[in-house]
């Protein structure tokens, strides 16, 4: 079957460039794909009524023409012939990517039980007072992802207000992506953390986040949290978990307080985040009174401390000088740490000293597991960091005075997005109910030489 376009157009010869031919074409584009749209949708009307009027057509497909009985709600007729009644006065439109589509409505009424409907409706599976098409619920979650609101406006020509776009977050199912079985074995680490949120009424909320870092070195999203306890989000990520894993992934964390035993059992001893230790160093000095010049020599020397790098490669084809080599670091790091411990406690530094014996319970698992079974998994939270910098830049500037619910539904969306985009792909497929029924391609395109309108 074919669609035929017919396209008018007038040039001054001469004077014409090819951006202003890519312009004109980029602009005709959505009306093209508005009328392409209305067409088939018409033409798949004609030959659904077509085959309904014929007396042995739907036997192969019973669905077709499928309605309730006239008078017996609740109840379907069993008659799937049918015949025409004119078109509804009103037409039926859906707003999609491109604009509003107009779909003229063909009335029948049954022959069996003498019930008036439109079956366009039910055989292209259009729900009630639906006013869009899925698709454009897809352009308009992907636009807010990578852009920001105005942005969406006017580079993406979406006519959707900030109501519809919170509207199409809440009422996504987005969580059942993110509620099925989780597979520890499938993570060589798993990352914990959290960041500030700004809620109405000038409220600030916490936005928690668990992400796993795979074989492969990828990060892949567990889930995502607002206000909620980390007692509350153990609690819910043990119910996910069916095995237990046969080599336990290493959970890494910034150091926040009653986190030492997260998802004991199923992951390693927990990993402080080495990125974090400095940092915390200079806030517990303060504390203690010290000032920037008397900080900052600790803070150096503790970096170099926790600076511990594993080399890459195969562990197995490793020299065993290269190994040794990262136990001989292993162990003076160790005592660097013991002597800075006695240094601070020397001077005094109560709160610092409490802080690095609390940091190095957890500073060298990574290493450990190293030694111990040749996975290398991460130090630092970084990759997090920047994940946290990504939903920040998209919470802040469109989702600032949402619910709970709506901005944990597009923290979701933004991280698989962008590190499940299979995912991603997979979910859409299956809300879309694309199953391969449709096929569309460009046969060809000519002008006819010598012909002018």
């Amino acid at each position: 079957m074919k669609v035929q376009i017919d396209l008018g157009f007038k040039w001054e010869f001469g004077k014409l460039t090819f951006n202003e031919l890519a312009y004109r074409v980029d602009e005709l584009l959505p009306e093209i794909g508005i009328q392409v749209l209305e067409q088939l949708a018409e033409e798949y009307q004609s030959q659904l009524i077509e085959r309904l009027q014929s007396q042995n057509s739907t036997q192969d497909q019973p669905d077709i023409g499928r309605h309730e009985a006239k008078g017996k709600p609740g109840e379907s007729c069993r008659c799937r012939r049918v015949k025409r009644k004119g078109f509804r006065w009103y037409g039926r439109h859906i707003k999609g990517k491109y604009g509003t589509a107009e779909l003229r409505l063909q009335m029948v009424e049954c022959l069996g039980c003498g019930k008036r409907f439109a079956p366009l409706l039910d055989a292209l599976k259009i729900e009630p007072y639906t006013g869009h098409d899925d698709v454009l619920e897809k352009a308009v979650i992907e636009a807010v992802i990578d852009t920001n609101y105005r942005r969406l406006i006017d580079g993406h020509s979406l006519d959707v207000s900030l109501g519809g776009i919170h509207n199409f977050v809440a009422g996504s199912d987005i969580d059942e992506l993110l509620a099925g079985k989780l597979e520890l074995d499938s993570y060589r680490a798993i990352m914990a953390d959290g960041s500030g949120l700004k809620k109405s009424g000038g409220k600030k909320g916490e936005l928690r986040v668990l992400v796993g870092i795979t074989s492969s070195g990828t990060l892949e999203p567990i889930g995502s949290w607002v206000d909620t306890s980390w007692e509350e989000i153990e609690r819910q990520t043990r119910k996910r978990i069916q095995e237990e894993p046969e080599e336990l992934p290493l959970f890494i964390y910034d150091g926040e307080p009653g986190m030492e035993d997260f998802l004991a059992g199923g992951v390693r001893a927990p990993q402080r985040c080495t990125w974090h230790g400095p940092r915390g160093l200079y806030y517990a000095m303060w504390q203690d009174g010290h000032r920037k010049k008397q900080i900052k020599p600790h803070q150096d020397r503790l970096a170099k401390i926790v600076a511990v790098e594993i080399p890459e490669g195969d562990y197995d084809r490793l020299a065993p000088e290269a190994i040794e080599e990262v136990r001989r670091k292993y162990r003076e790091a160790r005592r660097s740490m013991d002597d800075l411990i006695d240094n601070l406690q020397k001077e005094n530094c109560s709160h610092a000293v409490e802080y690095l014996k609390n940091l190095v319970k957890g500073l060298y698992h990574q290493v450990d597991m190293w030694l111990a079974t040749g996975i290398i998994a991460p130090k630092t939270t970084s990759r997090l960091e920047r994940l946290f910098r990504e939903l920040a830049r998209r919470l802040k500037r469109i989702a600032w005075g949402w619910s709970d619910k709506v901005a944990t539904n597009l923290s979701k969306m933004i991280m698989i997005k962008q590190y499940n985009p299979d995912l991603w792909k997979e979910y859409w497929l299956k809300k879309l109910g694309i199953q391969g029924s449709f096929k569309i391609w460009v046969q060809s395109v000519t002008v006819p030489s010598g012909i002018n309108i």
